[in-house]
């Protein structure tokens, strides 16, 4: 003999409020996660920028010493030697100095980047490597 129970079938898949519940929270998070994510690329940015000039102003002294070029804040004006050194919208100022055989003598260096300042240091003899701080 067989007994049989009836079961009612179920319905597979999710009803239209579950839907609508969960796109919601869905929105909600990304909301909140999109500007934050933003925000946090902009400072990756920004950090990679600082250290790549970072890393051409302490390339000076060999460029000077393998170019046995003087180089000064007027070496990176619009006509001189090194114009194109520093990236597209970038401009040096300072009384800092390399002679021809890489040796800084010291001095300030500022470079600004569409009139914002950038980075301003201090350089001190003889190599006046700048830190990525």
């Amino acid at each position: 003999m067989r007994i049989s129970a009836f079961f009612p079938r179920r319905e597979l898949g999710f009803s239209l409020p579950e839907l609508l519940v969960v796109l919601a929270i869905v929105s909600l998070s990304f909301a909140i996660v999109i500007p934050n994510l933003e925000s946090f690329m902009g400072a990756i940015q920004r950090n990679l920028e600082k250290k790549q000039i970072n890393e051409l102003v302490n390339n000076l002294g060999n460029l000077a010493s393998s170019r046995g070029l003087m180089i000064n804040a007027e070496t990176f004006e619009d006509d001189g030697p090194l114009s194109a050194y520093f990236p597209e919208g970038y401009s040096v100022t300072g009384d800092f100095s390399y002679l021809p055989n890489g040796v800084c003598t010291g001095g300030n260096i500022s470079i600004t980047r569409y009139q914002k300042k950038s980075l301003e240091k201090s350089l001190l003899p003889p190599f006046c490597k700048v830190s990525n701080d």
